[in-house]
């Protein structure tokens, strides 16, 4: 019977060993719960943290341009705007686009004063043209790999064309003609203000006290950085910025584009 005796020894030991691994690996799941749990504390701290600080960085372009849409939900009084790109966005993320269109044409609607400076026409289309410096190369293999970015810029702005056929001219002016249209319809019932120079610092400014603001570099594969803040001497650092512009604009003859403002008849 010494086999009997041997093989229940062999099945304790295996029991034995089999609890001692199921207590091993509670332990390990427990710990590691434990670790999982703290490490998402920390890092909402950190988050509240970041939250709490005056500026803060926000995320790459597109991303922060759903950050502008909120913070122009929240203008009282006054929106200020200063902008390279009056399109930002409208190939690249083209409903993040519309929804600061949207806000910026809805809160003029509502009564809030919103004033605007671009460059004017002439700079307007250089920076988009740097923006897109070297694409036209390569422009066949470039069009396939954005083809479904392409496609719905066509639908919303030039449905007559097709991308297998549109060339990186065609493309260009859908894109220059946007920004004109914009600034002469999307910005109505606002005032705005073209300025003869390139714009490379872009901010939205809600009351005088709370701004989005990015940098933009002219090179094609830069990326834009965009940073909140509601730091009272950046702000106003921001809003000297755009005055300085202004003045520019008037002492080279470019006034402000005078518009009704506070009924909304203005803006359709």
């Amino acid at each position: 019977m010494s086999w009997l005796k041997d093989s229940v020894d062999a099945t304790v030991i295996g029991l034995v060993l089999t609890v001692i691994g199921l207590v091993l690996t509670i332990i390990a799941l427990f710990l590691a719960a434990r670790q999982s749990r703290d490490a998402k504390n920390q890092a909402g701290v950190l988050q509240d943290i970041s939250k709490a600080l005056s500026t803060r960085f926000l995320g790459t372009f597109p991303s922060y341009l759903s950050e502008v849409a909120k913070l122009l939900r929240k203008a009282q009084r006054r929106i200020d705007v200063c902008i390279g790109i009056p399109v930002q966005g409208v190939f690249s993320a083209q409903t993040k686009w519309m929804d600061c269109q949207h806000e910026l044409a809805k809160r003029c609607r509502e009564g809030i004063q919103v004033s605007i400076v671009c460059p004017d026409k002439k700079n307007r289309d250089q920076i988009t043209g740097k923006h897109f410096e070297g694409k036209k190369e390569n422009w066949t293999a470039w069009k396939q790999q954005k083809h479904e970015k392409i496609q719905e810029l066509l639908k919303f702005h030039a449905s007559h064309l097709t991308v297998e056929k549109l060339t990186f001219d065609e493309f260009l002016g859908i894109l220059t003609d946007e920004q004109d249209k914009i600034v002469k319809e999307g910005f109505m019932g606002m005032e705005t203000t073209e300025c003869p120079v390139l714009i490379t610092t872009f901010f939205w400014i809600i009351d005088g006290h709370e701004a989005i603001f990015a940098f933009l570099s002219l090179s094609s594969k830069a990326v834009a950085h965009g940073f909140h803040t509601n730091d009272g001497n950046l702000v106003l650092a921001l809003m000297e910025m755009k005055q300085q512009y202004e003045q520019f604009a008037e002492s080279s003859g470019r006034a402000q584009n005078p518009v009704a403002q506070t009924d909304g008849s203005a803006a359709a």
